[in-house]
């Protein structure tokens, strides 16, 4: 799995889990 995918995916849940806590 290339690193880019890993790393847009690890954002994604980042924004993702900040949306859900605010």
């Amino acid at each position: 799995m290339p690193v880019e995918i890993i790393h847009s995916e690890s954002i994604i849940k980042a924004s993702c889990f900040r949306n859900v806590k605010v």
